[in-house]
């Protein structure tokens, strides 16, 4: 099974990753930024199973995004901005309902793909 799980480098995600690639799937991680992605395979691959993609999951036209989604059979969207020192921020909600929409945009141009 190849899976893609948004957030890798976060809580949820990160215990969502080890699960899958322990019962051997390869998993597709998606950082912000190059640095983030080799902490991530640094921390996380152990047995040569995973992956990962740059994007900022809130642009439904990000081709990288829709090219990794034609390539998986499941998707874990766990991604969510947090705040940073600004919990109470109002604009996280939106933030985070705009996250889940351009992913799933890009899941349908991807061809849905059973997603």
């Amino acid at each position: 099974m190849k899976t893609l799980v948004t957030g890798g480098n976060g809580f949820v995600a990160g215990h969502i990753i080890q699960k899958l690639s322990a019962q051997g799937d390869h998993v597709v991680d998606t950082v912000r930024s190059d640095e983030k992605g080799q902490r991530f395979m640094k921390e996380f691959d152990s047995n040569n199973r995973l992956s990962y993609v740059i994007s900022s999951l809130d642009d439904p036209d990000d081709a990288v995004m829709t090219d990794a989604l034609r390539t998986i059979d499941v998707l874990y969207h766990v991604a969510s901005p947090l705040g940073g020192r600004n919990t109470n921020d109002p604009n996280l909600i939106r933030q985070a309902t705009g996250m889940v929409q351009a992913v799933f945009d890009s899941a349908y141009k991807a061809g849905g793909n059973g997603l």
